[in-house]
């Protein structure tokens, strides 16, 4: 219980409740509001740290029996296009709609992969059911891949995202899943994107500014993007 404590009182949370525009927005401009709100993540985190990281998004399995959650993997290549043609001032508004619709698009195809149990959970359990046996049989070694340091950077999830579609919820949250991450509980209604921030090092604040101004950038590239 006294660590369980310990994390609630190191985990630093901000709330954004980004009022400017919503859903009915981004639907306006051909883009799926989740792709959008995850690539403004990965803009802003570039933005802050100048660079792509790990990030886990859950994409729901319930047509399956008995199914939960599988990954959906954000940072993908068309996500790092996204976000260096968002940044340089040789790119014109058109170019940068046409990175965050690419991006976008992949990520929406991803997510479609992952609802038919093309995501990578399994490596999770394949990862702890030999945990187990290294400490069960003598001699037992982890196979190459969960000790290649590619993986551990690969699930370390520094960036945790989950979105929520209901009505009947106004803001969520969670801890992030890495000591040096964020948690990311969001929603997309037709007129506001709500989102809890949560750290462990004191930078939820300044990731939710950060956030804001991302959100408000893209606004801009949209409305002058006339070949919507």
């Amino acid at each position: 219980i006294n660590a369980e404590y310990g994390i609630v009182d190191m985990t630093d949370t901000s709330v954004l409740d980004f009022k400017d525009y919503g859903k009915k927005f981004i639907t306006r401009h051909k883009l799926s509001p989740d792709a959008y709100a995850q690539m403004s993540f990965q803009l802003t985190y570039y933005k802050l740290y100048g660079k792509l990281v790990s990030t886990y998004e859950s994409s729901m399995m319930k047509h399956y029996l008995h199914g939960r959650t599988e990954t959906v993997r954000s940072a993908t290549k068309e996500a790092k296009e996204w976000v260096t043609t968002f940044l340089d001032n040789t790119k014109s508004a058109q170019d940068k709609y046409q990175a965050l619709k690419k991006a976008c698009e992949k990520h929406n195809q991803l997510m479609k992969d992952t609802k038919e149990g093309t995501g990578d959970r399994h490596l999770q359990g394949l990862y702890w059911a030999a945990k187990q046996f290294s400490r069960s049989i003598q001699g037992y070694k982890l196979p190459d891949l969960f000790v290649d340091p590619a993986y551990g950077k690969f699930m370390s999830n520094i960036l945790s995202t989950s979105n929520i579609g209901s009505d009947a919820v106004k803001i969520f949250g969670f801890g992030p899943v890495n000591i040096s991450g964020f948690g990311l509980g969001y929603m997309v209604p037709n007129d506001r994107i709500p989102i809890n921030i949560t750290n462990y090092e004191n930078s939820a604040e300044k990731f939710g500014k950060m956030l804001e101004s991302t959100l408000k950038d893209m606004k801009q590239v949209l409305e002058k993007n006339v070949n919507v």
